[in-house]
């Protein structure tokens, strides 16, 4: 019917037909832009829309002129047949691919955003919520890592793209530096012909020991230890190395190019927080391999009957320097199931875990509380688990978190920190009450958990009742915020709260019935007292 290029410019990734279901005339064709034919599809022209990198479309099928798009952009509605579409910025739809974060206070986070910038943002700030002013562009690009040279006071920082590509951004003068260990751009060549081969999410850390060494992966591991200005190979190539998967990215129809079709490449490593130079790596082709020498030998440790995949995560466990958890999926061989492993011994043998994930779902990440042993956090394609005995089960541990893939997951001040592919970051304030329950509150009626240490500072938090405002993110609560659980109480009862001076003198009172505040909290450090429910 057309011949017309931009139809098919990247139709090994996302190119879609759909037909609309009012006008046999009209089809639509999602590609990098929106082509629309209104003559049965002999001619095509652009429809104008607020992002590229076009995904998915629903029309309205009583009436055509209402339309919603998926792109990389977020989602966007038309109710006048494209002719303007709602805006972008009205929703949390960014997709990161990783998340980090520093020690100041607050702490920052940091990600890769797809097709847009990589993002550095406050995790709080001192106004009535988290908006675009709190956030900059960073180092490198969509599909960045990001790493710093002193996470308690980060002044440059080093960002990932696609294809291998790696820079340093000053962020005192703003300016950016390419420190790629080997000068190619790679675009339109085949992987099996490049010197090295990079995953699109390319893994770009910092040694947990030092953080001026720093580790960048493509299908060998590179190493630096001055800033990236000299890189070291400290691996052969630690992936299956097929050639015959490694030819035209996007052929036969068409040569894409920028990798994201680059196979055979090593998609996340890190480094034991016990053990300086005990390296783990995983490949997009399912293998996991192991240095204890900073490189010197390498050994094979991919557990045993484990099929091919993507090796999305590992953890070490930071209470036992042998025991490591990996995540792995086959959903691009169109296996849901979940490919999760436990290993006690470095890897010499490994337990599948997963009991309690649901058969078509597959994690992602999992993390162990820094606190509690055995406390394990995952992520999922279309969720968040939680697990209280090291694996052997699992339990759904949504809360308010929208059903999203959760790529990744890093723990930080006793907060639980996310990235999600579609609902951008995600923060679990504190966490302590989950690590002092361990999910089981015995035959207490009333338990009170103690909080963390806190900053004393000023700003304004969103109520409850106000919801979500469109383009600002939700501030943690200020002061110290006290986690309590009642095992039995009826609407009908009323929950007391008094804190107390070191003479014992009440200072404050809360109430679970509205009443206003008795007397302002003061400085010397308070005692806390919870009277247990009673009838009105």
């Amino acid at each position: 019917m057309s011949s017309q290029a931009e139809l098919v410019s990247r139709s090994w990734y996302y190119m879609e037909v759909f037909a609309d279901p009012v006008n046999a005339d009209i089809v639509y064709v999602l590609n990098a832009p929106v082509m629309r034919s209104i003559d049965g599809g002999k001619n095509f022209e652009r429809v104008s829309v607020g992002h590229g990198d076009t995904h998915d479309l629903w029309i309205n099928p009583k009436n055509n002129q209402n339309l919603a798009l998926a792109d990389d952009g977020g989602g966007e509605i038309t109710l006048n047949f494209g002719k303007s579409w709602s805006p972008l910025d009205n929703q949390p739809t960014a997709q990161f691919y990783r998340v980090n974060v520093d020690n100041r206070f607050p702490y920052w986070v940091y990600g890769g955003q797809q097709d847009n910038s990589s993002v550095m943002i406050m995790s709080r700030n001192g106004s009535f919520g988290i908006t675009d002013k709190d956030w900059m562009n960073g180092p490198g690009c969509e599909s960045a890592y990001i790493a710093f040279d002193n996470p308690n006071d980060p002044k440059l920082f080093y960002g990932g793209c696609y294809q291998g590509q790696i820079d340093v951004l000053d962020i005192r003068t703003r300016e950016s530096k390419d420190i790629q260990e080997y000068p190619a751009t790679n675009l339109a060549f085949k992987p099996k012909e490049m010197k090295y081969r990079f995953n699109w999410n390319a893994p770009f850390i910092n040694s947990p020991h030092d953080p001026k060494i720093m580790y960048h992966a493509g299908n060998v591991l590179f190493r630096t230890m001055d800033g990236g200005m000299n890189w070291d190979v400290i691996s052969p190539d630690l992936t299956r190395n097929d050639t015959t998967k490694q030819g035209v990215s996007g052929g036969p129809i068409t040569n894409e190019g920028a990798g994201g079709e680059n196979y055979n490449t090593i998609y996340y490593v890190i480094e034991s927080p016990h053990e300086k130079g005990l390296i783990y790596t995983g490949s997009d082709c399912g293998l996991v391999k192991l240095t204890r020498d900073a490189g010197k030998t390498w050994n094979d440790v991919t557990p045993a009957g484990m099929p091919e995949g993507l090796i999305h995560s590992i953890e070490v466990s930071p209470h036992d320097k042998g025991t490591v958890y990996i995540s792995a999926s086959r959903y691009k061989f169109n296996d849901y199931a979940n490919y999760s492993y436990k290993s006690t011994d470095y890897g010499k043998s490994w337990t599948r875990i997963g009991s309690g994930v649901d058969a078509d779902d597959f994690i992602k990440v999992i993390r162990e509380d820094k606190k509690v042993k055995d406390l394990l956090y995952a992520g999922s394609e279309r969720g968040f688990y939680i697990s209280f005995n090291g694996g052997a089960a699992w339990s759904k541990f949504q809360l308010n978190l929208p059903v999203v893939p959760v790529t990744d997951m890093i723990l930080n001040d006793n907060d639980l920190v996310v990235s999600t592919a579609g609902r951008a970051f995600w923060i679990l304030d504190d966490v302590s009450a989950i690590q002092q329950s361990k999910g089981n509150f015995g035959d207490a009626s009333v338990k009170l958990f103690q909080p963390k240490p806190t900053y004393r500072l000023s700003g304004v938090t969103i109520p409850d009742w106000m919801g979500d405002i469109p383009g600002l993110g939700r501030n943690p609560l200020n002061g110290v915020i006290l986690d309590y659980y009642v095992k039995d109480k009826s609407e009908t009862d009323t929950v007391k709260l008094e804190i107390l001076d070191m003479s014992g003198k009440v200072i404050r009172t809360y109430s679970s019935k509205k009443m206003r505040i008795l007397s302002p909290i003061r400085e010397d450090h308070p005692r806390l007292r919870l009277y247990l429910p009673k009838p009105v």
